[in-house]
């Protein structure tokens, strides 16, 4: 069935909010996969205040809380892991965006991109002009009278000039692939799924997301663990997502109403966690086991 009424202009904002909504839950996964992935503290670190940080006070001229300071902030010194993940993050939100709409999913896409576009633009004046201590490692941004430590800014702010024009060419362009690919479906779906999911949806993704983003990249990279675990961990992932996704769209359990199908979801991602954490679970204590062993 093909579309033949135009769209009014509150379909657009609920899409540009789709758009902005859905792609910061994907960048916010990738930030929190950080820490696991590349075992980063992220944790406050005191330091005392040196004649730089003794001149950086807040709104109200207070010293910030005794010159002391060390809240670490975004992506500490991945910034090639942060470059990727916008990419990623940019180019799902547009192939999402470009489904929803099924028409000029591209110039949607570009469109819906323009605030996280103003956030590069803020990120490139901030770690450009604010910075404190620039040449330095780390180096410092006052942010809210609170003292932020930044790892390798010049790297942040290449990165945050080159994710511009990057994030204009995959927001287009995968939207206007989400439109092609959206034309296999039911008409007012979203890839075969009822659009009224998404007021849901965005929770379980939120976590399933963060899991697999972890459990692949530590597969792939060898890092902590042998490949086999995460290995197992993203087949769980990846395999709970297309039994939701199919019963979502009527493959599976078809027959049953829509109550039945609901606890089918809500157990199948209960299980899902369940099982991934008792590998976490099951690895820490083989870990200590074998360490037990060796010392």
């Amino acid at each position: 069935m093909t579309e033949t009424t135009p769209k009014s202009m509150w379909f657009y904002l609920v899409v540009i909010i789709f758009f902005n909504f859905y792609g910061l839950i994907f960048i916010d996964c990738f930030m929190l996969a950080t820490r696991y992935i590349f075992h980063s503290p992220f944790t406050v670190e005191q330091k005392d205040a040196s004649d730089t940080e003794k001149i950086l006070i807040n709104a109200y001229d207070r010293q910030l809380d005794g010159g002391k300071a060390g809240l670490p902030l975004g992506w500490g010194k991945h910034y090639v892991w942060r470059i990727i993940s916008i990419s990623l993050s940019i180019a799902a939100a547009g192939f999402f965006t470009g489904a929803f709409c099924k028409t000029n999913g591209g110039r949607v896409a570009l469109i819906s991109c323009v605030p996280c576009l103003i956030i590069l633009a803020a990120q490139v004046y901030l770690y450009g002009f604010q910075v404190v201590g620039f040449s330095g490692d780390p180096s410092y941004l006052e942010l809210g009278g609170y003292l932020y430590e930044i790892a390798a800014p010049k790297a942040h702010l290449v990165i945050s000039i080159a994710a511009i024009p990057l994030s204009i060419f995959l927001a287009y362009v995968f939207g206007n692939t989400g439109s092609l690919f959206q034309e296999n479906f039911t008409y007012g779906t979203l890839l075969g799924v009822k659009k009224y999911h998404l007021l849901w949806l965005w929770l379980p993704m939120y976590f399933y997301i963060s899991g697999l983003v972890i459990s692949v990249t530590r597969a792939i990279t060898g890092i902590f663990t042998p490949l086999a675990m995460y290995s197992f961990q993203a087949a769980i992932y990846i395999v709970a997502i297309g039994l939701v996704y199919s019963v979502l769209r009527g493959k599976r359990l078809s027959r049953s109403n829509g109550f039945v199908r609901a606890l089918a979801n809500l157990g199948i991602l209960i299980a899902g966690i369940l099982l991934t954490a008792l590998f976490d679970v099951a690895f820490i204590y083989l870990a200590i086991k074998l360490n037990q062993l060796v010392t």
